[in-house]
């Protein structure tokens, strides 16, 4: 059976006021994605959404994004025998393997506290290859 290839497009635009501007993008290959949306409401503690496969563990794009950001919206890795706390205060990107690396444990689930006064909705979009 062929394996379908999808294009994901990544780009984004960067201006500093009184500075530079640049604006990179990058075109990866995916044999499969996952999206995935997940509500939190407000003292949800420890809730844990799947990223990909457990057997998967060939990812090469990953985006977190929230309704809502700050320092109290936070996940944790599964995996990551630490229990590394990171802060969603802003949309997470990781494009390719190397920044995939900056993650404590490959992601196969993201394990979500919601310490913000009101209710959020995380959605997660993962590609990744399947073979």
């Amino acid at each position: 059976m062929a394996t379908t290839v999808r294009k994901i497009q990544v780009s984004s635009t960067v201006k500093v006021d009184g500075g530079p501007t640049t604006a990179p993008t990058v075109s990866l290959e995916v044999e499969a994605f996952d999206s995935v949306q997940s509500d939190l409401p407000v003292d949800s503690i420890n809730k844990e959404v799947e990223v990909q496969p457990a057997t998967a563990g060939k990812l090469l794009f990953l985006l977190i994004q929230s309704t809502v950001y700050g320092d109290d919206l936070t996940y944790k890795v599964d995996g990551d025998t630490a229990n590394t706390v990171i802060k969603l205060n802003s949309p997470h990107l990781f494009s390719g393997t190397g920044a995939l690396e900056l993650l404590p444990a490959p992601p196969n689930k993201l394990i979500f506290t919601n310490g913000l006064t009101e209710d959020v909705t995380v959605t997660i979009l993962a590609g990744r290859n399947a073979s």
